[in-house]
């Protein structure tokens, strides 16, 4: 399997602050092929988050250069992989909440973080971003959002009840798979995904199919006609095309 990806983010047309931060990159040794793309969504309601979905970002690309050390070494065991990274999405948790221990602040950040090794994918989810799959002609929601319902003068709104830094310990979802060739993921905040349709997608595919259009541009386009329609949040996204060798 060959894994194409790319990403972009922007602050948006509104907001001061960007608070999301995205990542993919791919890497292939020996016969495996490795993919891992993550997005990571400050809690807007708490303060100054961005630190907290930046020091998320620092600890995945650690965990991406770990991994493709392993990968040199011969060690390509799917789930021994995926359990490296709990551990190191643990190690970013306890990171966040140190760091508002220590500095008497209250910040959180989403994480949808996004393993694809050869024919497999493991993915860890906590908060509200999210990673959705296209595959024979469907698309689906891979995660779960960990939000509840409130009315609240007549009007139901969604709250986030957890997300990385909330505590010492976190508990992450755990979504695995099969990856056949032409599989599609995209990972994004909920900046992105509230105003991207289906069709939006198709054409996405089409753009990585062919290979005309660098998949960063494909993302950047994506972003921009998603802030064109109107969003008033922070818009991120990533996206993996697994294509067959």
């Amino acid at each position: 399997m060959e894994f194409i990806g790319g990403c972009y983010s922007d602050i948006g047309n509104y907001r001061e602050v960007n608070q999301d931060a995205i990542f993919v990159k791919t890497f292939s040794v020996d016969g495996s092929s490795l993919a891992i793309g993550a997005i990571f969504d400050g809690v807007g309601g708490m303060y100054k988050s961005e630190r907290a979905s930046d020091k998320a970002l620092s600890g995945i690309q650690v965990f991406f250069d770990h991994v493709c050390g392993l990968l040199s070494q011969g060690m390509n065991d799917f789930d021994v992989l995926l359990s490296h990274l709990e551990d190191a999405m643990d190690d970013v948790n306890y990171d966040v909440h140190e760091m508002n221990q220590t500095q008497g602040e209250r910040s959180g950040t989403t994480a949808s973080v996004l393993l694809c090794l050869n024919d497999k994918y493991g993915i860890l989810n906590v908060g509200d971003s999210r990673v959705y799959i296209f595959e024979n002609d469907s698309l689906r929601q891979l995660t779960t959002d960990d939000t509840a319902d409130k009315e609240i003068d007549g009007v139901i709104k969604h709250f986030l009840v957890n997300c990385v830094g909330k505590g010492e310990d976190l508990k992450f979802s755990t979504v695995k798979g099969k990856i056949e060739p032409g599989t599609f993921f995209y990972f994004s905040s909920d900046g992105f995904y509230h105003r991207t349709v289906r069709e939006d997608v198709i054409e996405f595919v089409k753009g990585f199919e062919t290979g005309t259009e660098d998949p960063d541009k494909i993302c950047e386009d994506a972003v921009h006609e998603v802030m064109r329609r109107g969003e008033m949040d922070n818009v991120s996204v990533g996206m993996i095309y697994c294509k067959e060798e």
